[in-house]
């Protein structure tokens, strides 16, 4: 069996997405699991979640470091605090709200390779938290990440 080697690039890497939006560590790539999963870390402001989507290739498990969130998994709203651990399954639609300033949390994603969708759209970033953005998102922009998100299997809804 072929063991794999810890990508030093990746690894403990700590990035920011496009607009600042949130500060992304990458603790495990897919490519150190041989695509069996990865762990993401995400610091993110209020306003700046993502919309409605569904991961067609993936599940994600969301344990919360910081923060209060509401996660709707398909028609289910579920409020989570700190330390709670929420199931997002393949083919469901799935959003959250921060409720509080901010939140952090760890992804775990399953199997691996979505965690390339956040590092393509991210650039290294070395200190601070994240900013929230000054005014929408270009539609350009918008069109970049819709675009990114369906290579990877993953639909805006």
């Amino acid at each position: 069996m072929n063991t794999p080697t810890l990508s030093h690039e990746v690894a403990n890497a700590t990035r920011r997405l496009y607009r600042g939006s949130a500060v992304v560590k990458f603790l495990l790539s897919s490519e150190d699991t041989n695509n069996a999963l990865s762990i993401v870390e995400f610091k993110m402001l209020a306003g700046t979640e993502p919309p409605a989507h569904i991961h067609y290739n993936e599940d994600e498990v969301f344990i919360i470091k910081q923060g209060e969130l509401t996660f709707f998994i398909g028609d289910n709203p579920v409020k989570a605090y700190i330390g709670d651990v929420i199931f997002a399954p393949r083919g469901v639609a799935h959003s959250f709200t921060i409720n509080t300033e901010s939140a952090t949390m760890l992804t775990i994603m399953t199997p691996g390779g979505f965690d390339k969708f956040f590092w393509k759209q991210s650039t290294p970033y070395s200190a601070g938290e994240p900013v929230k953005p000054v005014g929408p998102p270009t539609q350009s922009a918008i069109n970049a990440v819709v675009k990114l998100a369906e290579e990877f299997g993953v639909r805006f809804v």
